[in-house]
């Protein structure tokens, strides 16, 4: 008992008993509430403020979308924006994800994706790259003030860099691992027999009662892989879904797709031939030859992913574009030659 409330593990309240004596990867692992309640009451607020703001909490990623939401990070701040009063209480809470905190899912993958690369900051971003018409590329530095500028983002919110002691970082990490291998973990039924190393972590965060007066229970897991050299941050949440265990299934089956472990299932388009079979430059003119099994509807598809390939070979306005291979209708010829012509002002042959 302290602060005039009762602080217990799920654990307890389940099976009546505690874990025992824990560091912090058999914590993380056996996901024990009371473990983290002690460290955040040690720890203060405006510490753990400090470093859940340094990870993007509470705060817009900057992807380049309208609307994306900031969420609440638990703080003194807040509670002074709502005229209420923070006591020690509220950093217990806020130590497990509760109180005033309400995250996103794309929070939570940027968050995720930082501990993976070690706690490097990452910009959240659907946009790869964008060219001027001459063909150079704008940078990174102007795109980002164009977004931020767009969204309403200042340089206030970026937080400043913190230097993370990597042995820190590592053990958190590991935690995550045992979360899906170690017989312990929250998340190990999941991936006992999935043959990539994956770093995870359920959540089961309270949201109020429903109309019945029973609790709702919102279900995450957020994951990361492989685990020495990661390449994807996975995060899913379930309104009212329960345990994190029950979503954990679900982004083990997108791992397994990322990482091409169902294309045993898949024998049609693995085979399957491509319909351009080359583009080249011969003798002053462009010359695309068509497979013979290429079905119409696939020939215009696989040439509009390649006009920028047309584009790089046409070296000016008498260079003739030649079409060989399969033989098309009159109507098909029509709808390639309008596809190539949007793009391209060129005359084009068909044989």
């Amino acid at each position: 008992k302290k602060y005039g409330a009762e602080w217990k593990c799920w654990y307890y309240t389940d099976y009546h008993r505690g874990h025992g004596y824990l560091n912090v990867i058999g914590a993380i692992q056996k996901s024990c509430n009371f473990f983290f309640y002690e460290t955040a009451d040690r720890m203060g607020i405006d510490t753990l403020d400090k470093y859940a703001k340094y990870f993007g909490l509470g705060t817009k990623t900057g992807i380049e979308l309208p609307s994306e939401v900031s969420g609440t990070l638990a703080s003194k701040e807040y509670a002074k924006s709502i005229n209420a009063s923070w006591n020690p209480g509220d950093t217990i809470n806020a130590a497990i994800g509760q109180g005033y905190n309400k995250f996103t899912p794309l929070q939570m993958a940027k968050y995720i994706s930082m501990v993976a690369n070690g706690g490097n900051k990452i910009d959240v971003s659907i946009v790869k790259t964008i060219q001027n018409a001459d063909g150079t590329e704008v940078s990174k530095d102007e795109i980002r003030k164009f977004v931020n500028e767009k969204l309403g983002i200042s340089n206030d919110d970026q937080n400043e860099k913190i230097n993370l002691n990597s042995q820190y970082v590592n053990a958190v990490k590991e935690g995550m691992r045992s979360v899906t291998s170690g017989e312990a973990g929250t998340a190990y039924a999941r991936f006992k027999n999935f043959n990539i190393a994956v770093g995870g972590k359920t959540g089961s965060a309270e949201a109020g009662k429903d109309a019945k007066g029973k609790d709702i229970v919102n279900a995450w897991f957020a994951a990361f892989a492989p685990y020495d050299d990661p390449e994807i941050a996975v995060v899913i949440m379930v309104e009212n879904g329960g345990h994190g265990n029950y979503t954990a299934e679900a982004v083990r089956n997108i791992m397994a797709e990322y990482f091409g472990m169902n294309t045993q299932d898949v024998t049609e388009d693995m085979q399957a031939n491509a319909y351009t079979e080359s583009i080249n430059l011969k003798k002053d003119q462009i010359v695309v030859k068509i497979a013979e099994d290429a079905e119409q509807k696939r020939i215009i598809s696989e040439l509009s992913r390649k006009i920028s390939d047309l584009k790089k070979l046409y070296k000016d306005e008498k260079t003739p574009i030649r079409i060989v291979g399969k033989v098309l209708k009159n109507k098909e010829i029509d709808e390639i030659q309008e596809l190539i012509k949007e793009k391209i002002d060129v005359e084009i042959d068909f044989d």
